[in-house]
């Protein structure tokens, strides 16, 4: 019923077309959109933001919500692949016509991926605990997954010492794995060939001998991969109630850059700490990492993006572009020249793209009449 009028919305708002499968109507660069609320992935003409196609998330032919969440691409190989959270699968379509070539059942709230696309391996997390809701994990799994055969397989799992690994990456020339757990605030490298894993305190207030204790104060989103041995975390903190003396704090976001071959802290750059900085994305074309800014809802223009440049090992701020129409802001792409940003909204069910450079917002597409349904989420800029 939610999907029928859904369907029935975008229709009214968007005129006829818009479901059009067929190929060659297709732009050359195609972005994609997930659909929370209405386990669909929207595919959208990157330059103009249209949808082209709806692409239905429904793995187990049942009833049940799957909740699509991220989505990541391989323009090598040309597939991409989405997880839904709920109901646990992970999805391979063909990039070129968006067709499902290949599901895995990994159960156990599937989150972020990340992608070897060299080797075609694809590194899945868990989700987060979500504030109010029944929704998470307390796996302290990432998983390998294999796709060099056209189809998915799951071949390894590697274990931490700490709860809901959220935040993934791979760093393929130094042959890691970087992940870190949103409810212990600690970082993890895995050696892809020994299977080793070395952890760090995000937090210098945390024990370091008590890696699987959740405080949760830094709540780390998303590692990114700068360079080789190089990775920036972004970690939206916020309000922190101590468990112990019930006193409210308020942390300030940050984002951290780590040398992952030390497991050591080199540089970091605080934010508001009503900004909770999110997901994140880097250039193709300079060292500047781009970071959404989620914001708090209590908090007038706390949302928006930051635009960060990596200089002999330290963090320098260029731009926060904000907006009123920013509101809860969660995934983001850049284009492959690097000249564009794609940021979805959580909650209201938007696009928004930015000039890379000056972080000027360039237009916004609402996705529906009934933003309530959507809850946005991945955004990944494809072919």
């Amino acid at each position: 019923m939610k999907k029928t009028l859904y369907i029935f919305l975008l229709i009214l708002a968007g005129g006829c077309g818009i479901f059009d499968d067929d190929s060659s109507n297709e732009p050359l660069s195609k972005l994609y959109v997930t659909l929370q609320g209405v386990d669909q992935v929207a595919v959208l003409d990157a330059e103009n933001l249209e949808i082209i196609k709806l692409i239905d998330t429904d793995f187990n032919g049942s009833e049940m919500d799957n909740t699509p969440h991220f989505v990541s691409i391989d323009k090598t190989n040309g597939y991409w692949f989405v997880t839904t959270i709920m109901s646990g699968y992970v999805g391979m379509y063909d990039l070129e016509s968006d067709a499902l070539i290949d599901t895995l059942m990994l159960g156990d709230s599937p989150a972020l991926m990340t992608l070897d696309v060299d080797n075609k391996k694809l590194y899945c997390s868990r989700m987060m605990p979500m504030a109010g809701m029944m929704m998470g994990t307390v796996s302290q799994v990432i998983q390998e997954i294999d796709y060099s055969t056209g189809s998915l397989e799951s071949v390894t799992e590697y274990q931490i010492d700490s709860p809901s690994p959220h935040g993934i990456s791979v760093d393929a020339a130094s042959g890691y794995i970087i992940t870190a757990s949103n409810t212990a605030d600690w970082l993890y490298q895995i050696d892809l060939i020994s299977g080793q894993v070395t952890g760090s305190a995000l937090d210098q207030n945390i024990n370091p001998s008590t890696p699987g204790l959740e405080v949760q104060r830094l709540k780390p989103i998303q590692c990114t991969v700068t360079s080789p041995n190089r990775v920036v975390v972004s970690c939206s903190a916020g309000k922190w109630m101590n468990p112990y003396t019930g006193v409210e704090t308020e942390i300030n976001g940050n984002i951290q850059l780590w040398d992952t071959s030390t497991m050591t802290l080199v540089d970091s750059l605080n934010f508001q700490w009503s900004s909770k900085p999110w997901h994140s994305v880097k250039s193709p074309i300079s060292n500047t990492i781009f970071v959404v800014l989620s914001g708090d809802g209590s908090v007038a223009n706390s949302s928006g993006i930051a635009s960060v440049s990596i200089n002999n090992d330290e963090l320098i701020l260029n731009w926060i572009s904000r907006d009123n129409d920013f509101h809860t802001l969660h995934g983001i792409d850049v284009s492959g020249d690097g000249s564009r940003l794609f940021v979805s909204s959580r909650l209201t069910g938007e696009i928004h793209m930015l000039d890379a450079n000056s972080g000027t917002l360039v237009s916004t597409m609402q996705l529906s009449d009934n933003p309530d349904m959507l809850l946005c989420g991945g955004v990944a800029a494809g072919r």
